[in-house]
């Protein structure tokens, strides 16, 4: 999973109070970790502390250690010099020295992948027992790891707040701050800072199969990215005719055909590069070769579901032409990003929605109008190379759009993770 600015400006405000001086303060990091994300935020907080990262790789553990820690790190691949150990085991033998500091930063979740779905529970009970006995009292510990239903097929299991509250409670551990939500852009962590402050054996596997809130992803949706799942959750209430906008490889659309009562999809969709600068994103880098070799794999992939899915290769207006007003159930924006295109799209497609019907979309990036520019947009980098170029970044001017056509259309909307959701009455 990896740090954002918002999962690691945290921990060191809250290692910085408990220690004063960080020199010589033993880490124990589950994981890598590296930077995700927004990097530009990061480096900011890099430089309050004047640091400067020089590494290709964006992983955070020479940052701890120019804070003067001596910092551990286990991770299956051994990457980075960290210890490739197996935490479903017994590990405490292996070392010789308790930890003052022990992270998880999205490391947990992924315990006993490939492993039978039986064994979950005895996994997790294995790392988080090693954890408490790898700790001495005062040390303090933070988990930051998927929140129930915010990350749908990431790793084995995910976790709710009542989970991590009711853990220190059967543990005796001292609540630092938390348990919270933590945005991790889109999706949402559960985070908890505790301290453990006696030598009390950790509670028993009986007593941790009790917990509430450790939840298995096994019978989650498979292709969909996980912050849409409030817009796939409004669809699966519904039936009839559905139309997506921006199909791309048809990961939601393959979870409606599959999961829903749609009778049919309407797929729309370019599959076109282009030459000027209408599609101000990453993925305009790719060639009209690439598009249409996408194009021809998703449907081949979508084959097996015949008349019920049918593709429209031209830009969303083009298309709209051929539906009648009041004649959808349900609409998916998740096209161009732009503010001048999401709300073209928003203006276009809402007449076309029944009424009792939704009209949903992606990408809601951020609330607040502060952070756009003049044009209604912001600019999210996703991440970068090791020159710093961009390689993954988006023109996102979705929130602003809601707002101008709500003003024309007088409709409601809820934003739920990165989804907006209009009901249209």
């Amino acid at each position: 999973m990896g740090y954002e600015k918002e999962s690691l400006e945290p921990l060191i405000q809250v290692i910085k109070k408990e220690f004063i001086n960080l020199s010589g303060v033993a880490m124990l990091e589950l994981g890598n970790q590296e930077i995700y994300g927004n990097y530009d935020k990061v480096e900011q907080l890099y430089a309050e502390y004047g640091y400067k990262h020089t590494m290709s790789r964006r992983i955070v553990k020479p940052f701890f250690e120019y804070l003067g820690m001596r910092c551990t790190q286990i991770d299956y691949n051994g990457m980075d010099g960290a210890l490739n150990y197996d935490v479903r085991n017994d590990i405490t033998h292996l070392f010789n020295m308790k930890f003052k500091v022990l992270t998880n930063i999205g490391f947990t979740e992924h315990v006993g992948e490939g492993d039978i779905e039986e064994n979950l529970l005895k996994n997790q009970y294995s790392v988080f027992k090693n954890l408490h006995e790898l700790g001495e009292v005062g040390s303090i510990y933070y988990h930051c790891v998927p929140l129930t239903r915010y990350w749908y097929r990431h790793g084995v299991c995910d976790y709710s707040l009542d989970f991590f509250s009711a853990l220190c409670a059967s543990n005796q551990y001292y609540i630092i701050k938390g348990p919270y939500e933590e945005l991790y852009h889109p999706e949402k962590q559960a985070a908890v800072f505790y301290k453990k402050i006696n030598d009390s054996p950790f509670m028993t596997l009986e007593q941790f199969s009790l917990l509430p809130g450790l939840r298995s992803t096994s019978r989650d949706y498979n292709y969909m990215k996980s912050d849409q799942a409030p817009s796939f959750e409004t669809a699966r209430a519904l039936k009839g005719v559905f139309v997506e906008i921006g199909t791309w490889d048809g990961g939601f659309s393959f979870e409606l055909l599959k999961n829903t009562e749609c009778e049919k999809l309407y797929c729309v969709d370019p599959y076109k590069h282009f030459e000027d600068s209408s599609y101000p994103d990453g993925m305009n880098s790719l060639t009209q070769e690439q598009f249409d070799n996408k194009y021809n794999s998703v449907i081949q992939k979508f084959s097996q579901f015949g008349s019920r899915v049918e593709f429209i290769r031209s830009l969303s207006k083009e298309a709209s032409a051929r539906f009648d007003y009041e004649s959808i159930d349900f609409v998916y924006i998740d096209g161009n990003h732009e503010y001048k295109y999401v709300l073209d799209d928003i203006i276009t497609w809402f007449p076309k929605v029944k009424y009792g019907g939704y009209l949903c979309g992606d990408d809601v990036y951020s609330k607040n109008m502060d952070e756009h520019d003049a044009d209604g947009n912001i600019t999210v980098v996703w991440n970068r190379d090791s020159n710093g170029n961009p390689m993954g970044w988006g023109k996102y001017g979705t929130f602003a759009a809601l707002l101008k056509a709500q003003k024309l259309f007088k409709f409601t909307f809820t934003i739920d993770q990165t989804q907006f959701i209009i009901h249209k009455q």
